[in-house]
């Protein structure tokens, strides 16, 4: 089948393109062999050369300034979520109908009284977003997967390649051997100002650096960012204002220590290198949005509202003071003091955590279907999941059809919900279906009249979960489901276990 040409233009600085391009490889990887992603990024090609070179799931790139919203099957305007701008709906349709049900749900979000202005490129809107995001328990990465669909996590899945051979590049700098940290007093130079109120004050920087020189005199302290906006921070081992291009910055900021900063694009740079935790100081912008597990997230908590977005200034201004008072608050002292409690007691010196796949087959509250556990769910790598109540109703089976390919059906259309209302031959003709494509499955006439039988006898065990994906698709249980669906109906509310993980269905 010929692939589906996807079309995306990114929008916004560095760390907004880097979630963006997080969104299209779970985009891609949704549907294997189907999509030839084209992203149209920053003005700069090699901006774009840093963020996406070397990436499977990117067929190509270019400049901004060529993209057309005519161009492709399916044309993407990126910004806090996918607005579908140009779509060959039969062409789509014809290759995909998940994928069209998919697009189908970008385009309503679009179109709901409740949250169509979030897809305006507009970042008016960007206040209400942010208590979007926060009253869905989302940050700035899982809220731009609308209905939980792809299965985003809160953390970066791409992870940005570094394009020089590292060693030769820390040996320039003199960073080779030894432990250091970076930190960039300044913010870009979008904000149009040396004096944002995003950013930290220099005396801070310099008075923390004499506080981390006195405790750790082993340490490098390296000041990062551009020339013309950022000024030279005292006490600092090395100022690298101006002197590193692009695949440089990625290379010091993947094998820093720790990165002390902002909440800007060199924190979610380090993010997407998958590199170590920053030390990230935040004032205007949500904490609860913006931030990651894993890094030291400080705020003074002296507003109760930053005034992100609030008026066209708040990059040059405070809303309320000269000196923003969510800044001030946060004290050189403070700042080491949660740096000195990672070094002697943090991420590096706790024990090896466990993945999210060996915390949920080590929840002994949480029983499943052993044999689908061990044989199916312990070899994948589960990225979330939670307990969700939910009726019958809104469950879906995958169903095998005559082609050898899999559609996703409501449940009372399943084979097995057939069975359970006495068509046998329905199902017989499934197992012929079964026999022909997946030689040696686990399915037959004797399995499905023992479980039948078995819940009749003792009935539905609901503390051993039907598990589902994002879509509500049933990953183990459908006979359970389908014996709950003719035993109870549609409106009949149970708990399953909701899974994300690395698998598509």
């Amino acid at each position: 089948m010929d692939k589906i040409n996807v079309a995306v233009q990114l929008n916004g600085g560095i760390g907004t393109y880097l979630m963006q391009i997080n969104f299209l490889k779970y985009f891609y990887e949704k549907f294997p062999g189907l999509l030839n992603i084209t992203v149209y990024g920053d003005a700069s090609e090699t901006v774009n050369d840093g963020l996406l070179w070397g990436q499977d799931f990117i067929a190509d790139y270019d400049v901004r300034r060529n993209f057309r919203r005519d161009m492709a099957e399916l044309v993407l305007v990126m910004n806090w979520f996918p607005d579908v701008v140009h779509i060959d709906e039969e062409r789509i349709k014809g290759a995909s109908e998940e994928l069209l049900e998919l697009i189908n749900v970008w385009r309503n979000f679009k179109q709901s009284n409740a949250t169509r202005d979030f897809v305006r490129n507009d970042s008016i809107f960007d206040p209400n977003i942010y208590n979007y995001t926060i009253a869905n328990g989302k940050n700035r990465l899982d809220v731009m997967d609308i209905g939980g669909c792809l299965g985003i996590t809160k953390d970066f899945y791409y992870q940005m390649v570094t394009t020089k051979e590292e060693q030769s590049v820390l040996n320039r700098f003199g960073l080779e051997d030894c432990r250091y940290i970076t930190m960039q007093q300044g913010v870009n130079a979008n904000s149009l100002s040396k004096h944002s109120p995003k950013q930290w004050s220099n005396q801070n920087y310099s008075d923390l650096c004499s506080i981390l020189k006195g405790a750790y005199p082993d340490i490098v302290l390296v000041q990062l960012g551009e020339a013309g906006n950022n000024e030279p921070i005292e006490h600092v081992d090395k100022c690298l204002l101006g002197e590193t291009d692009f695949e440089d910055l990625k290379i010091i900021l993947k094998n820093a220590w720790l990165h002390i900063d902002g909440e800007c694009g060199m924190v979610h740079m380090r993010k997407a290198l998958h590199a170590g935790p920053s030390v990230v100081l935040f004032g205007q912008t949500p904490i609860g949005v913006y931030s990651y597990e894993g890094d030291i997230n400080i705020t003074a908590n002296i507003c109760n509202q930053g005034c992100s977005k609030l008026f066209p200034a708040w990059k040059r201004k405070c809303y309320l003071d000269e000196v923003p008072r969510c800044m001030a608050a946060i004290t050189p002292e403070m700042v080491f003091e949660a740096i000195k409690d990672y070094a002697e007691n943090g991420l590096e010196k706790k024990a090896v955590q466990k993945t999210k796949t060996e915390e949920l087959l080590s929840d002994d509250s949480i029983l499943l279907d052993e044999e689908w556990r061990d044989g199916w769910l312990a070899t994948r790598e589960v990225y979330a999941y939670w307990l969700e109540k939910i009726t019958i109703g809104k469950l879906f089976g995958m169903k095998l059809t005559e082609e050898g390919c899999y559609k996703k059906v409501p449940i009372a259309e399943m084979p097995a919900y057939q069975y359970m209302h006495g068509d046998e031959a329905a199902y017989l003709e499934y197992m012929k279906l079964n026999d022909e494509y997946n030689p040696g499955h686990e399915h037959s006439m004797e399995r499905i009249k023992a479980l039948t039988e078995n819940l009749e006898k003792t009935g539905y065990d609901a503390a051993k979960y039907i598990a589902v994906d994002g879509e509500n698709k049933i990953l183990d249980g459908v006979h359970r489901a389908c014996w709950l669906l003719q035993k109870y109906g549609e409106n009949h509310e149970i708990t399953v276990l909701k899974l994300y993980g690395d698998w598509n269905i």
